[in-house]
């Protein structure tokens, strides 16, 4: 009745945290074409100089206790109200550090108007210092409903200002309000939906018994938001503010599709895996099915998105982004990966060894520095290249260690997955031999090779007898029965 339970609960959650990211990629997807058409590369490659610096402050905000209290199974008001209060106070000295260090950030990428976009964007680390708890508080209780609804909504209206502030001519200060005024909005929907609020208590035993896990958890993300930071640095320091830009609206389209998959899934299952830490049995029986739910959609989107990149650009975006294109095509590989990786991570955090998952990061992140001054040699594309290298490495690194905490070794997960990757090359092989056999332009192209790939995997789908498609009809009756019963 209990394993009923959870799989009720995750289910519904998985759906109400589908329909949020669908949703919220549905309306990117909109705004970029739009402001894509608006604005520049260059303008896009000034506001991706910004995020560097954003990102990784933000890592520090969390300080990993986002991750404790969900793991931590017996956390009390003291607990919330004290982490609430350490990230205020850290969301307070970072910004101030951002703001201290805005003029040498504007001489170093020498671009005067980083000065004032730094300072205004670092607004960012405040507010989502007052939204983290309730946030935390949503996901441990699998209530996706209500995320969704504060995220579809805030992304909506700061989208929508986005849009108007370009078509009237404010560059990428656009870009710039619609990072702040989304999280202004979401942080204050937060606040209007949760009935939480924090007391006036703080405790240093809190502070220590969820850093012991969370210190862990902070300096892998640390190092894994450098690493990935490092590429724009990188890019912009070597080469063009106008090449960031170009690889900046690269990695959009490769994330969207990426962070929907791992975090519809990946945000659902940590929280509900966490309940049943303790039974190894179970942890793998639904470590399997997640992840051949993930490379079910992942793997023929990443593929399908390589092979049909370039009429996917120049229709949406226009010929003036076409340069991004051969970045789609190579993040697009390391893209098949980045679900799986963060589903084993995941199975690290389950099993509350926050240890390991510090030792694995600074490994992968040596190796990662040591292809990239490889890749440097060939240029840009090389250390692109350099970072599709580190997601394989990462891959088989990280579902060793996973493997081996539940006996589900890497040789039977690559068994488990083969087949689906099978299908997905199958079908990505048949929509790129469309361009050597129909004369279309881009829009014909992009249908043809479009309704090809779908009804090829649908096909081989159901000649392997994939087990997603089984799980899938399953997890569909379920959600009919509950809407059929007025749940």
């Amino acid at each position: 009745m209990v394993n009923q339970d959870l799989r009720d609960r995750t289910i519904h959650a998985t759906v109400w945290n589908l329909i949020e990211k669908v949703g919220v990629m549905g309306i990117n997807v909109i705004i970029n074409i739009i402001l894509a058409r608006l604005l520049s590369p260059t303008e896009f490659g000034i506001i991706g100089s910004i995020l560097i610096f954003t990102v990784i402050a933000n890592t520090f905000l969390d300080s990993g206790f986002g991750a404790s209290l969900i793991q931590k199974q017996d956390t009390t008001q003291t607990d919330y109200s004290t982490i609430f209060f350490f990230n205020l106070g850290i969301g307070a000295v970072l910004y101030g550090i951002l703001y201290a260090i805005a003029p040498w950030v504007a001489d170093h990428f020498n671009e005067p108007s980083l000065k004032a976009l730094l300072r205004f964007v670092g607004i960012l680390l405040v507010v989502n210092s007052f939204g983290l708890i309730q946030s935390t508080l949503f996901t441990k209780q699998l209530n996706f409903k209500t995320q969704s609804k504060i995220t579809l909504i805030s992304t909506l209206f700061s989208g929508f200002i986005a849009v108007v502030m370009a078509y009237h001519g404010f560059g990428v200060w656009s870009l710039a309000v619609q990072l702040v005024s989304a999280m202004v909005i979401k942080t204050v929907m937060l606040w209007v939906f949760s009935s939480w609020r924090p007391i006036r208590t703080f405790s240093l035993k809190s502070i220590k018994t969820l850093f012991r896990f969370g210190s862990n958890i902070l300096v892998s993300s640390l190092l894994e938001n450098i690493y990935q930071s490092a590429f724009s640095w990188i890019i912009n320091a070597r080469f063009s503010i106008q090449s960031l830009g170009f690889f900046t609206q690269a990695k959009k389209w490769q994330e969207m599709p990426v962070t929907i998959i791992s975090n519809v899934i990946g945000g659902v299952t940590f929280p509900a895996l966490a309940t049943i830490q303790n039974n190894d049995l179970k942890l793998k029986f639904s470590y399997k099915k997640i992840l051949q739910l993930q490379v079910f959609v992942n793997f023929p989107i990443m593929l399908g998105l390589m092979v049909m990149a370039k009429p996917i650009v120049a229709i949406l975006l226009t010929s003036k982004w076409l340069p991004s294109v051969p970045f789609v095509q190579l993040l697009a590989l390391a893209g098949m990966l980045y679900t799986l990786q963060t589903t084993n991570l995941n199975i690290l955090k389950v099993k509350g060894r926050s240890d390991l998952y510090l030792r694995l990061e600074i490994v992968k992140k040596i190796i990662g520095v040591a292809f990239i001054l490889v890749g440097l040699y060939w240029g840009i594309y090389g250390l692109v290249i350099s970072m599709v290298a580190t997601a394989y490495v990462s891959y088989f690194i990280n579902s060793y260690y996973s493997g081996r905490l539940i006996n589900y070794p890497v040789r039977e997960q690559l068994a488990d997955l083969a087949p689906y990757l099978v299908a997905s090359v199958i079908m990505a092989l048949a929509a790129y031999l469309l361009k050597f056999i129909l004369p279309f332009g881009d829009v014909g192209m992009l249908l043809c090779q479009g309704s090809v790939a779908v009804a090829t995997y649908f096909l081989f789908s159901l000649l392997f007898k994939l087990d997603a498609v089984n799980e899938l009809r399953l997890i569909a009756s379920s959600l009919i029965n509950k809407i059929n019963n007025g749940k």
